[in-house]
């Protein structure tokens, strides 16, 4: 299995340029009062806000690697698909990571009037889905396809460790028993995350692909414009096939 350390969470990669591209400075603390703030409640009752700040931290520190990994593998002769790797290279981690966060949350605020219990495992699904593609978090030269999402998960795991912890270490079935309830949304965060790339119909992970495959269209349509194809690219481009096939 893949162990991700505590260690390996506090080391430092820096890309050079990031903050002047992409506005580092204003991209995280507007994300955080336009998204985090306002929910803190709930997220302090479900136990969930230290976690999140976490996964914040390490994006905002390292998430200006691109959202995409170049495996050198080509899948498929589609030409136009080739190109939209290289364009949403140029997407950052950090902020495709927001995006699908807002787009799902949007998306949880459509399906449901009263939602507040799903937010914790919305947030923690969506920013933490691809974690595993930052560089100082994989193997050195090493990438298989659909790695990525296990790593995610070990990291979730990693960053609410304490809370698997108190299970491990609780004096009676009962209160285990009570521990493990408490822990379920982190659970499920997990699940939708290790299944992002997989055709699915639960609703945390149909959620998390929906909004992950959103958030690529509309990075295409801002980055590559009318210029990919002569045939508006709306026509030809299908998200959920892309993510299937050469986004991982």
């Amino acid at each position: 299995g893949i162990t991700i350390g505590s260690k390996m969470l506090e080391q430092r990669n820096i890309y050079p340029n990031t903050a002047n591209r992409y506005g580092l400075k204003l991209e995280t603390p507007e994300f955080i009062e336009e998204i985090i703030k306002p929910h803190e409640s709930i997220l302090n009752y479900m136990g969930a806000t230290t976690g999140i700040y976490r996964i914040i931290e390490l994006l905002d520190r390292e998430g200006g690697c691109p959202s995409v990994v170049d495996t050198g593998k080509r899948r498929g002769p589609e030409e136009e698909y080739h190109k939209l790797r290289d364009i949403l290279k140029k997407v950052t981690l950090r902020s495709h990571s927001y995006r699908v966060t807002r787009l799902s949350m949007e998306l949880l605020a459509k399906e449901y009037q009263e939602y507040d219990y799903l937010i914790p495992v919305t947030l923690v699904a969506a920013l933490g889905h691809d974690l595993g593609k930052i560089p100082s978090l994989r193997t050195p030269g090493h990438y298989t396809t659909g790695e990525h999402a296990v790593v995610s998960d070990a990291i979730i795991k990693e960053v609410y460790r304490e809370h698997y912890q108190i299970i491990e270490s609780a004096p009676d079935e009962d209160t285990r028993a009570y521990c493990t309830q408490r822990v379920k949304w982190i659970d499920d965060a997990r699940v939708a995350i290790l299944n992002h790339h997989r055709r699915s119909t639960e609703g945390f992970t149909a959620r998390l692909r929906k909004a992950d495959g959103m958030a690529r269209e509309m990075e295409v349509a801002e980055i590559a414009g009318g210029n990919l194809k002569v045939k508006p690219w709306a026509e030809w481009f299908i998200p959920d096939y892309y993510l299937r096939s050469y986004v991982r």
